[in-house]
């Protein structure tokens, strides 16, 4: 039968004491529960020992030593798509989630640390994060024509007390659009020397709908004759 009533000592074997902040016991009929709360963090990576000892007058003393190991909470760390292609001119979204690798929901309030690792920083206008319900969303804006045709690689770091850390890399690849030319009419004209030639070229986006590129730079360069021949070019 369970020796009630005893007294129970417990003795930490090593380790700061400042890192344990409470040791008790209870009886419960058929055992004694014993109860170590470790001083949050800096606790944690630690394995402490204990010497616990019962006695009763007229009972012979006896000790057990448990070892108690106090840990990060584990995390899964995940990117809905690790690798983005978008234009110069659009904005790069990735979903990331920083969740509980014990109950699979979202590890709230994160510190994030976000680094660019390659390319000119110069190329990138912002980058931002912000904790959207069930997820993180980290937001890239490149520079409009500067960062085009290179991928951008960013080391994406989370931290939370009581967790484990969580490193992700991402990859931007910025592009640029597509393009397609043509004349409306045709692409040769012949006149006399007191009228004016006029061309209507149609500088277009490469993907459908097949919009019009406004406000492009138009350079007209004369390929033969002399250009003392020509007195106006003009779009």
């Amino acid at each position: 039968d369970l020796i009630t009533d005893a007294s129970v000592a417990i003795i930490q074997l090593n380790g700061s004491e400042a890192d344990i902040t409470l040791t008790s016991s209870t009886e419960h009929g058929t055992y004694y529960e014993i109860i170590i709360n470790p001083n949050d963090l800096d606790a944690i990576g630690n394995a402490y020992e204990f010497n616990v000892t019962f006695s009763k007058d007229g009972f012979v003393e006896q000790y057990q030593v448990i070892l108690l190991i106090v840990n990060y909470r584990p995390v899964d760390l995940t990117a809905q798509e690790d690798h983005i292609e978008i234009y110069a001119d659009e904005t790069g979204s990735f979903t990331i989630y920083y969740n509980d690798g014990d109950n699979s929901t979202l590890i709230p309030s994160a510190v994030i640390n976000i680094v660019q690792l390659n390319g000119s920083a110069a190329n990138i206008t912002s980058v931002t994060d912000q904790e959207l319900g069930s997820y993180y969303l980290i937001t890239i804006d490149p520079v409009d024509g500067n960062s085009a045709g290179l991928t951008y690689e960013f080391s994406i770091e989370f931290y939370r007390d009581y967790y484990e850390d969580g490193t992700l890399i991402i990859y931007l690849t910025v592009v640029i659009h597509p393009t397609q030319i043509g004349a409306s009419t045709e692409t040769e004209k012949s006149i006399y020397a007191d009228e004016t030639a006029s061309f209507q070229i149609y500088y277009l986006d490469g993907e459908e709908p097949y919009d019009l590129i406004t406000d492009a730079s138009v350079a007209i360069i004369q390929l033969n004759g002399s250009e003392a021949d020509i007195t106006l070019t003009s779009s």
